[in-house]
């Protein structure tokens, strides 16, 4: 059973194969989490034979990495970006160096920008962080 804030999300029990695999191929949020990041933790309940009694267990993934799940406006997709880089870059941190800041924004921006990132058309230059600089932070 999957939980998002104590509810049920859609498609979210699936029966196990014989090779002991489930797979969530449709899963879907009732509702978009925006603007929050959210993790996802699976959950599974066993029975278990031992020395003829039965004993039920729990067993919980670790979360996944943090997502968000929004609406399909193109409003929130800027917001939604950004509390995503906000995350992998500072995680538990309060500063990190200007480099790695840059190499975090050149990253989302490859990826915002649909390019491969071993096939990159138009990157981010010096100029383009310069701008930024300028822009956002002076």
């Amino acid at each position: 059973r999957i939980r998002k804030n104590n509810h049920e999300l859609e498609n979210a029990k699936q029966v196990f194969r014989e090779n002991g695999t489930a797979t969530f191929s449709d899963l879907k949020f009732s509702s978009g989490t925006f603007p929050n990041l959210v993790r996802l933790k699976f959950r599974v309940s066993i029975e278990l034979v031992h020395n003829n009694q039965k004993i039920t267990k729990i067993i919980e993934s670790l979360p996944t990495q943090p997502f968000i799940s929004m609406t399909n406006t193109g409003s929130q997709w800027k917001d939604a970006a950004g509390a995503w880089l906000k995350e992998e870059c500072f995680r538990d941190n309060y500063e990190i160096t200007i480099a790695r800041l840059w190499n975090y924004f050149q990253k989302h921006f490859l990826l915002a920008t649909k390019q491969e990132l071993n096939n990159v058309k138009r990157p981010l230059f010096l100029k383009d962080f310069e701008y930024l600089i300028q822009a956002k932070f002076k």
